[in-house]
């Protein structure tokens, strides 16, 4: 009996590293891509050419804006070789404990230790399950959906909904995401839009958002990030003139459309897509209550003037990144068909 209480505890370590590999493989394979991409970049601009570039920023003294192209590409592939030993190691780390738990334990029937194995496989469904409700619960706690957030967070918030309700959770979901994404992690992230070409006409801007950001100036961070959000948009379909809710809704519409190459529990873009139209594009007027938090009308109009929160403006942050990333993978999809 206690051999195999030992089966067990082993398992379950394993089970648990089964689920981050399940809940990370998506971003394997994006990391996968990225490295083609830059292996891409660095074929068509070639050494001859980033010699070329290093030489004339060294002559003109400005070497920040004239390899800031490259610095994107090496960002790129910094964090697509961080997330691709990432997963191998956890699954690694896998096979060696199965193997392990079957050498240690050879004498016992397989039959007997399988049964308790199959708890590795459901640990890949209750992954995606997990996933799934995360998706809907986030946005009932107001914030946007974001695949940095750990699995480990995930799984917490959806065990603790479900067993104490959305007010519970509601106590400390401010709390625990600004701890998750904390000052460093912003820092960070700033430091992967530099040299963004999709940003670089906003990127002082940017700067200055995760600047008031981690000073604690949230009544400037978010109405300068606001429109940014709209802006990045038009700019990413070419669109020249007015564009109203209905005109904006269509170009969010087609960039948060499904990924016919992703599983529908590993998309967030339907969840995101709610997000935008419920919580920024919802409706207001003046002297009577609002309905989000970071309503843009609400807020750019003067309706809302206790919009000043941390946890406001790391929404609109989280929803920015989510955005660029979406809007990343759309233009590289359609130059790709």
């Amino acid at each position: 009996m206690a051999e195999f209480s030992d089966i067990m505890r082993e398992l379950n370590n394993s089970r648990r590293n089964l689920i981050f590999v399940s809940s990370i493989h998506q971003q394997y394979f994006k990391a996968h891509k990225s490295m083609q991409q830059v292996a891409d970049v660095y074929r068509k601009n070639g050494s001859t050419n980033l010699s070329n570039m290093i030489r004339q920023a060294h002559e003109r003294n400005a070497y920040l804006t004239t390899l800031k192209p490259w610095n994107h590409v090496n960002s790129n592939m910094v964090d697509a070789i961080n997330k691709m030993r990432s997963f191998d190691i956890q699954t690694l780390t896998v096979a060696r404990q199965l193997r392990s738990i079957m050498t240690n334990h050879a004498h016992l029937q397989f039959s007997q230790i399988a049964k308790q194995a199959n708890k590795l496989r459901e640990a890949l469904f209750e992954s995606k399950d997990i996933i799934a409700k995360f998706k809907t619960i986030i946005i009932e706690l107001g914030y946007p959906p974001h695949r940095d957030l750990s699995y480990q967070r995930m799984a917490t918030i959806v065990e603790e909904y479900e067993q104490y309700g959305l007010d519970h959770v509601s106590e400390y979901i401010d709390e625990a995401l600004s701890e998750e994404y904390n000052d460093k992690y912003l820092r960070s992230k700033l430091l992967k839009w530099e040299g963004n070409p999709f940003l670089k006409n906003r990127i002082g801007i940017l700067r200055n958002v995760i600047r008031c950001h981690n000073l604690g100036m949230y009544e400037a961070s978010i109405p300068t990030l606001m429109p940014q959000l709209e802006g990045l948009v038009a700019e990413s379909f070419q669109h020249i003139g007015r564009m109203g809710g209905p005109k904006l809704l269509e170009f969010l519409k087609e960039l948060f459309k499904p990924n016919p190459n992703e599983q529908d529990v590993e998309n967030y873009h339907q969840a995101a897509y709610l997000y935008y139209q419920t919580q920024v594009l919802t409706g207001f007027e003046h002297g009577k209550s609002l309905d989000s938090e970071i309503g843009r009308n609400a807020i750019l109009h003067g309706g809302d003037v206790e919009y000043g929160t941390r946890a406001n403006s790391l929404k609109l942050i989280l929803l920015f990144d989510y955005l660029l990333e979406t809007i990343i993978d759309y233009h590289q999809e359609s130059t790709s068909a």
